[in-house]
């Protein structure tokens, strides 16, 4: 029997009424001590991600889509309407392989966006038209007895469809696995990967405060080390995480360096991934070699290497992890030959399955694509339904690979969903009677189970051309970084920048990322530059123009003024003017220069470092050269001396006769 949610009603309900109803609800359900549920049209509202104006279909079969029997399947199916129209009533159906499906087969029928109809309906409800934005949730149950497989033990492919009219309206594959008492199932062994990274930033180290909300109780950080505690699983850790920690010391969170020290008690398998999870693979596409990560720090001890501070004991060393889109035999040659040993690639890429393979003489393990697309759903699921119809997908291809008797390996992604559901979804994993977890290493003793090569793939024009711009702008900023009182730690920050915006952790947003990176540089590269000026006035033959230059960076540089007159008016005496400007702050430089005649002359001012090389872009300035002037002033003021000179000998000479003259009077006075 249906039962519908989300239904609009009649229009006397307004969402404003609703809400205050689903939040009295909940404060009663709280009230008594209840966990109430989250109202089905919210969850699947924040999962839907079909297309607008469709029939989004979410099947979720229980228990993992296991079956025994003498038990009963149930399939939870949401239908909700995201049309524009009332959908006309209809049924439910759910059609069933009876053969057993092999894993091959099972990633291709997951990944159609419209699969084909299965002959064998097995079970069937009705569900009552559907207004816009509508949800409907029913329940499909059949005994085990009624499903009319074969007595193999296995996975089948099963689907639901919405069918009204004699049209499917929306549908949805999925899959239960059949368990038979004559014939069970081989336990099969997998390994599954957790990244523990810290996706979407692009600093080249974690600061206090990004390290405190990684760690703290409900960070992403310490979700992913609390499951992986529990369970027997792989970490990829960030060396990033280890490195920022050890740098800040006691500056660092505390639950920072209890995350270091649980992590370094723990004694599950590891492996290092590169520098803030970066993406090994895509320097090559784009022409160049794979990226290292500098020597040193670009923070702290000067005389702190790098590799020291990063530095943790993995059970696998030499580990490289491309992402799906960067893939290729160019990458995988490159990647050994700058001393891989291990090369972890998506078998969507490869033609041959794993889980070890040799691809062109590099030792290769293969992820199985379709089970890391399960994991990575079922660990970031928003809703009930949706993790649980992707455990059963997962479910089904480890019950194949286990079937067909070959090891696998399930990854969950390492973008920046918020893995929630982690530790439940490892929990459903442990439970399943065909798994026994297993170590990465584990799987490297063995032997390669054959050769393979690289499928035809394209990382997109997009990607390549902006990993190229960003490699061109870390080209520039290392000779730019020459200025600086220490290069070492600019060159080094700006290649760890770099590193964290090529991780596949950016995921569709990577080509910002490289963007953002770009420009960055462009930022940092003018902020050594001449400040601009009003015309300049000079009223002397020899003189120095004073040219101010701004200095806003957090350190001391050191550059040379050069200046270039456009005409010959001008005769610049000096062309390497050396100043040393402290951090965030200004200076001017005194260039010498020659006026050769009166007149108005254009200058153009540039900064170099010791090589010789631009520094920020060049300016533009004017000078008024009246040097006439300095002549004009200094005969005038020689002739105002000499006339004031001659006035004063003429009063000197007029006083002396007046004393004549008196004291020639003053004897015929006395007669």
């Amino acid at each position: 029997m249906s039962v519908e949610r989300g239904h609009r009603g009649s229009r006397a309900t307004s969402p404003r009424i609703a809400s205050r109803a689903i939040s009295l609800l909940l404060a009663v359900g709280v009230a008594l001590g209840i966990a109430p549920l989250a109202p089905v049209s919210l969850a699947i509202a924040a999962e839907a991600d079909a297309e607008t104006g469709g029939v989004t279909l979410v099947a979720a079969p229980a228990e993992a889509g296991l079956v025994r029997q003498g038990t009963m399947l149930t399939v939870r199916v949401t239908v909700r309407n995201d049309t524009e129209e009332t959908l006309p009533a209809g049924e439910v159906v759910l059609s069933l392989d009876s053969g057993v499906t092999t894993g091959q087969e099972l990633a291709a029928w997951f990944a159609e966006d419209a699969p084909r109809a299965l002959d064998r309906a097995v079970t069937r409800d009705t569900v009552r038209a559907l207004e816009p934005g509508a949800v409907a949730v029913l329940d499909l149950r059949v005994g085990a007895g009624e499903l009319g497989v074969d007595a193999r033990s296995g996975p089948r492919r099963a689907l639901v469809e919405l069918r009204a009219d004699g049209d499917v309206l929306g549908s949805d594959p999925t899959s239960v696995v059949w368990l038979s008492s004559a014939d069970p199932l081989p336990v099969g062994r997998s390994a599954i990967v957790l990244p523990l990274t810290t996706p979407g930033l692009d600093a080249a180290l974690l600061d206090a405060e990004q390290l405190a909300a990684l760690t703290a109780e409900g960070g992403s950080l310490t979700r992913t080390l609390e499951a992986a505690a529990e369970h027997e699983v792989t970490l990829a850790l960030d060396p990033r995480i280890v490195a920022s920690t050890r740098i800040l010391g006691e500056d660092a969170p505390e639950s920072a360096r209890d995350l270091l020290e649980r992590l370094e008690a723990s004694e599950g398998d590891s492996f290092s991934l590169d520098w803030a999870d970066a993406d090994p693979a895509l320097p090559v596409l784009a022409g160049d070699l794979p990226l290292e990560a500098p020597d040193r720090a670009p923070a702290g001890d000067a005389s702190s290497s790098l590799e020291e501070l990063a530095a943790w004991t993995h059970a696998t060393t030499a580990v490289a992890w491309p992402s799906t889109a960067t893939t290729s035999d160019e990458a995988l040659a490159a990647l050994v030959e700058s001393g891989a040993q291990t090369i972890l690639a998506p078998s969507s890429r490869l033609s041959s399955e794993g889980p070890l393979l040799t691809v062109g003489g590099a030792r290769v393990l293969a992820i199985d694509s379709a089970l890391s697309t399960a994991l990575a759903e079922a660990a970031s699921a928003r809703s009930s339904q949706a993790w649980t119809s992707a455990v059963a997908r997962a479910s089904a291809l480890l019950a194949a690979s286990a079937a067909e008797g070959r090891d696998v390996i399930g990854s969950v992604d390492r973008d920046a969903r918020s893995a929630l559901r982690l530790t439940d979804l490892l929990d459903a994993l442990d439970e399943l009677p065909w798994r026994t977890p297993t170590a990465l290493s584990a799987l490297l003793l063995g032997t390669p189970s054959g050769t393979a090569s690289v499928t035809e793939g394209s990382a997109g024009e997009a990607l390549t051309e902006a990993m190229s711009g960003a490699l061109a702008a870390e080209e520039a900023d290392r000779d730019f970084a020459s200025i600086t009182a220490d290069p070492a730690a600019l060159i080094a920050e700006r290649r760890l920048e770099l590193l964290a915006a090529s991780s596949p952790g950016w995921a569709h947003e990577r080509v910002d990322a490289l963007a953002a990176f770009v420009a960055s540089s462009e930022r940092l590269r003018s902020s050594v530059q001449v400040v601009d000026s009003s015309p300049i006035l000079l009223l002397t033959d020899r003189t120095s123009v004073p040219i101010t230059i701004q200095n806003s960076l957090d350190e001391s540089v050191t550059v040379f003024v050069s200046v270039a007159p456009a005409t010959g008016q001008l005769r610049v005496l000096d062309q390497r003017v050396e100043v040393t400007l402290e951090p965030d702050s200004s200076a001017q430089a005194l260039v010498p220069v020659q006026s050769l005649t009166n007149g108005t002359v254009d200058i153009t001012v540039s900064l170099r470092d010791s090589e010789g090389r631009p520094v920020g872009e060049s300016t533009s300035f004017e000078l008024n050269l009246q040097a006439g002037w300095e002549t004009a002033g200094t005969i005038a003021i020689a002739a105002v001396v000499a006339l004031l000179f001659a006035i004063g000998i003429i009063r000197n000479i007029r006083k002396r006769r007046r004393r004549l003259a008196a004291s020639e009077r003053e004897p015929e006075d006395a007669s």
